[in-house]
């Protein structure tokens, strides 16, 4: 099976990583050629409608979307799996209220793994 990017303006797909780049429809085909034995199968495509431009990696787990008002205290909540410390964390990150203009932010995490762990905000 193929999959590709009928809206190239508003997402690409490159190397198992979609990325939402601008605002407005993302459009996916998917396409399974024939054989011998089998005829290729229909194209399927599938609309997202895009609020705020992220990237993720695997089209089976998007990244979930927070609201949160500019200028508050967001707690973040984390793990770090198996036996290394206290079974949760919690970080509380400031924003700014200058964020608000933007309407869509990224809060990252990097940790001394090499694991960055990143969160998407929609800040009104």
């Amino acid at each position: 099976m193929t999959i590709s990017v009928l809206t190239p303006a508003t997402c690409t797909l490159s190397a198992g990583t979609l990325t939402l780049t601008s605002v407005g429809a993302c459009t996916l085909a998917a396409d399974q050629a024939g054989n011998a034995v089998y005829e290729a199968a229909p194209q399927a495509t599938a609309t997202v409608g895009v609020r705020c431009p992220f990237s993720f990696v695997g089209l089976a787990a998007p990244p979930t979307l927070n609201d949160a008002h500019a200028g508050a205290a967001i707690t973040v909540t984390f793990s770090l799996g198996g036996n290394r410390g206290l079974p949760n964390y919690t970080y509380t990150w400031k924003s700014d209220r200058a964020l608000g203009d933007r309407g869509c932010v990224q809060f990252s995490m990097a940790l001394r793994d090499g694991s960055i762990d990143t969160l998407e905000f929609q800040l009104r």
